[in-house]
């Protein structure tokens, strides 16, 4: 995604940081700043911002390519096409390639078949430079994963680049032929602001719209290129600032670089305006080093971070591959994961640049014959072995000190509830049986001790099977495959009857059971009650007409929340609404409630900690109040606690403890929170941590039958396996309701 090495448009006079190689050190250290944010975003997980270094390589990006551009046309008078687009496939596509080929060949090598023909499709996008339209096809979110991470999606920014720049050369011709015209000096400014404003205008308004599609697109991210391509045309003007101002401008743009890595969080409007921080920065610093080096900015400057720039390419293409592959010989993420990812990063790298990069730029590759005997090159940067092992090093032990101070991280992304102290939020702890759990009525063997023993045969049976999957030291064959597994794949399944999210014009198609049953059951909820819709269908069987009414990402709680790509979500409390009214129709025997716990961090509100608690829980009990007085029964289930995604975690060189989930604080209370608003409702509440773990672990599998589709959404299979549990689990829990009547 970086562009030739740093020329001047101009030549430079002699107070320029450039060298006589032509190469401003000042963006070269830039380049070296932007990378390493997205290196420690992605390794270490942060600064929060550290994804804004790709804004910052846009801005590069644009300044350098118009600089070369423009030269180009001055010395020829014309645009030389030809020439650029070689100099484009010399300078890219070589470690492209490399890294697509290795990328794809050891993710076949170490997971599913599955999951390596996913990552060939991925390569195939990327290597015709459309990877951000295919990710955005695949509906991919760059902060929230539903799946298995593609190794490749750090591509997306490159093919942003090249698309822009298949369009840019003609339009910047076009400006310069109607510049030359006596008076029409104005017409290139005219046409870049034009350009600049409209690209902008238009992402800050899909930002808000449609931030996923808004990350991804070209549209919305030409204007980051625009202001470097600006910055390349006002060269004359700023060759004559004046050196009083040289420094300001370059700390302030460096500051701003810096505030924007920790200000800018995944939930800000991006990328617009919040961009408009990094990308303000980074042309400030290339403004301030334009024609002089009174900025002296040294922390760009040194040779280590000249030479971090050298190799910036080479360590942003081959950083994801190794975050993504590396897990499967390093499961826990820590420091120990963190310190060999930067290594093998920086290897690699290193290697790259010295045998591959270089000399193929520095080849006549791709040049037509009767021009290679008349080129001359200059030779190609060449920082020393010590000054790149330098940087191998501090790449390494300036994180490191980072990596030790970190929180460790929660499960299943939900850091926004990490620091709640809850039981059984540690591997080890039996949170379903433990008798001394806060809040918790039953005895030791699972009875309640004001009652007489409810008969849990089935629940036992379940947890024998349980502690044998655990105790495996290989994978079984399992049913179905890893390679049928996924998140599409569930979609398939679930929606086969057509009832994924049930419409009100749907209502009738989505009623399961006899249609002359004697008692019927309504189900609420979210997709994690439609996960449960096989497991309702199987326990209630015969006895019931099941009315199911579920959407997808609405939460059966009352209280507002977004989508999970961050825009506004209006219509869940108008569906909510309306289940309401469906439920005070039906007047249904049993009403079953069931809800993800990750809909906590859609909260509209942006609350987090207790008072998302709080939030959930007093939004929980606004539902039942309106719910329960309508039905003879009613009962919220718990929902799974989810483990790792078996595409992502079952490899070839592991075993089937890396796909064990632990019962983690978010969830742990996020369920105490569903119960207080269940017992404050006078409704029962069936706890589920028994189906899916024994003793705080979770395994991704039970017998031959996952778990989870993609980490979360039950399996059809498994689901279908629960349903005598749930019968006993709702028997035993109408029974003990009634004696405490």
């Amino acid at each position: 995604m970086l562009p030739e090495v740093s020329p001047q448009s101009h030549p430079p006079p002699p107070t320029s940081p450039a060298s006589s190689r032509g190469i401003r050190s000042d963006v070269q250290g830039l380049r070296a700043l932007a990378v390493l944010l997205v290196i420690a975003d992605h390794v270490l997980g942060g600064p929060v911002g550290g994804f804004i270094g790709v804004d910052v390589f846009f801005v590069i990006s644009g300044f350098l390519i118009t600089s070369l551009l423009v030269r180009g046309h001055e010395r020829h008078g014309r645009m030389d096409y030809a020439d650029f687009y070689r100099r484009r496939v010399r300078r890219l596509l070589p470690v492209a390639v490399l890294v697509l080929v290795v990328t794809v060949v050891a993710t076949y090598l170490l997971y599913n078949r599955a999951r390596g023909e996913a990552v060939l499709v991925d390569g195939a996008w990327a290597l015709g430079f459309l990877a951000n339209w295919h990710f955005l096809a695949i509906d991919t979110d760059y902060f929230l994963a539903s799946g298995p991470v593609s190794p490749l999606q750090h591509y997306w920014s490159l093919s942003v680049e090249e698309q822009f720049y298949l369009v840019w050369p003609a339009l910047l011709a076009l400006g310069l032929l109607l510049a030359r015209r006596r008076g029409a000096a104005w017409a290139l400014p005219s046409l870049v602001g034009v350009l600049f404003a409209a690209s902008l205008g238009y992402s800050v308004l899909h930002s808000q719209a449609s931030p996923v599609a808004a990350y991804f697109s070209t549209l919305d991210r030409a204007w980051e290129l625009l202001a470097g391509a600006a910055l390349a045309l006002a060269v004359p003007g700023l060759s004559q600032m004046s050196d009083r101002w040289r420094p300001v401008l370059g700390w302030g743009g460096l500051s701003a670089i810096v505030a924007g890595a920790f200000l800018i969080e995944p939930s800000s409007a991006f990328p617009a305006p919040w961009a408009i921080l990094p990308v303000a920065g980074a042309a400030a610093v290339i403004a301030s080093g334009t024609g002089s080096d009174r900025a002296r900015l040294l922390p760009l400057t040194n040779p280590v971070a000249g030479y971090i720039g050298d190799i910036s390419y080479s360590l942003y293409l081959w950083h994801f591959p190794v975050v993504i592959l590396l897990p499967a010989y390093l499961p826990q993420r820590g420091v120990a994961f963190d310190v060999i990812s930067l290594l093998v990063i920086a290897i690699l790298s290193v290697t790259t640049f010295h045998l591959v990069e270089q000399p193929v730029r520095s080849s006549q590759w791709l040049e037509p014959a009767w021009r290679r005997d008349t080129m001359t090159y200059s030779p190609a940067r060449r920082a020393s072995l010590a000054n790149g092992w330098l940087a191998v090093g501090l790449l390494v032990t300036v994180p490191l000190s980072a990596a030790a101070l970190r929180a460790p991280s929660s499960e299943d992304g939900q850091q926004i509830l990490a620091a709640q102290p809850t039981p059984g939020s540690s591997r080890g702890e039996d949170t379903a049986t433990d008798p001394e759990r806060e809040g918790s009525s039953k005895s030791a063997d699972g009875s309640d001790p004001q009652t007489s023993e409810p008969s849990n045969d089935q629940e036992d049976y379940l947890q024998q099977r349980i502690e044998q999957s655990l105790s495996l030291t290989s994978y079984p064959e399992l049913d179905p495959s890893v390679d049928e597994l996924g998140i599409e794949t569930w979609y398939d399944d679930i929606e086969s009857d057509g009832c994924l999210s049930v419409a009100p014009s749907r209502v009738a198609e989505c009623q399961f059971g006899p249609a002359k049953a004697p008692r019927t059951a309504v189900v609420l909820g979210d997709s994690f009650a439609i996960a449960y819709m096989p497991t309702i269908r199987e326990a209630l069987g015969k006895d019931f007409r099941i009315q199911q009414l579920t959407l997808q990402e609405c939460p059966v709680w009352d209280a507002a929340t977004s989508r999970t790509n961050g825009s506004p979500y209006p219509e869940c409390g108008e569906y909510r609404s309306w289940t309401w009214e469906q439920v005070a129709e039906t007047q249904p025997d049993l009403l079953i409630l069931a809800t993800s716990f990750n809909e906590v961090v859609l909260l509209e509100s942006g609350a987090t900690g207790q008072e998302a608690l709080d939030e959930l829980s007093d939004g929980y009990q606004r539902t039942l109040e309106q719910v329960v007085p309508s039905a003879t029964y009613t009962v919220v289930i718990q929902p799974p606690p989810g483990a790792p995604d078996l595409q992502t975690c079952v490899t070839t060189v592991g075993e089937p403890q890396d796909c064990e989930g632990i019962i983690s604080g978010p969830f742990a209370a996020i369920s105490e929170a569903e119960r207080t608003a269940a017992e404050a409702a006078g409704t029962s509440y069936v706890e589920t941590e028994s189906w899916f773990c024994r003793d705080g672990r979770c395994p991704g599998f039970v017998g031959t039958t996952p778990v989870y589709a993609e980490g979360n959404h039950l399996t059809v299979a498994y689901a279908n396996e629960l349903g005598p549990v749930l019968r006993e689990s709702l028997d035993n829990a109408a029974e003990v309701a009634q004696r405490t009547q």
